[in-house]
């Protein structure tokens, strides 16, 4: 089965350098201006907890129902999406202080990170493009692009 609109990829591996992006220009925000930087930190948190889960609605159960020796890519990406949430948390939990502290998480968040989506922009996505029908790629990128709330 091939797609016939290549490039599904695109759409999350997009997502993924958006994301990165973003907590850069939180990391460097001034912790003086804590309400901006608070309100950067609750549109990243919302961002990627909705890329998470998209991925996992909607690429996921196909990379498993299609092929089931991917089972251990999916279930180790499914398991660094738990450490992703884990982190986030730890995030959230940051915006209750009145200056949140971001050098501790900084460094875990872009190993874990930058580790995951170097799988999934490696093994999983070339996955999608070359198994996805043109139906499904089409419906992907309406959930990647539908409005968050």
């Amino acid at each position: 089965m091939t797609v016939d609109a290549p490039g599904v990829s695109e759409i999350p591996g997009g997502d993924h350098r958006e994301i990165d992006a973003e907590w850069d220009r939180i990391v460097r925000s001034p912790g003086s201006d804590a309400p901006s930087r608070r309100a950067l930190l609750r549109s990243f948190a919302e961002e990627l907890r909705f890329h998470l889960a998209v991925e996992e609605a909607e690429l996921f159960p196909r990379m498993r129902e299609r092929d089931p020796t991917q089972e251990n890519l999916v279930q180790r990406l499914r398991e660094e999406h738990g450490q992703i949430r884990e982190l986030l948390d730890r995030v959230e939990r940051e915006l209750e202080r009145s200056d949140p502290a971001l050098a501790a998480l900084d460094e875990e968040l872009r190993n874990v990170l930058g580790e995951h989506n170097a799988r999934e922009e490696r093994f999983a996505y070339p996955w999608f493009d070359r198994n996805l029908t043109s139906g499904e790629a089409s419906r992907v990128r309406e959930e990647f692009h539908r409005p968050r709330r």
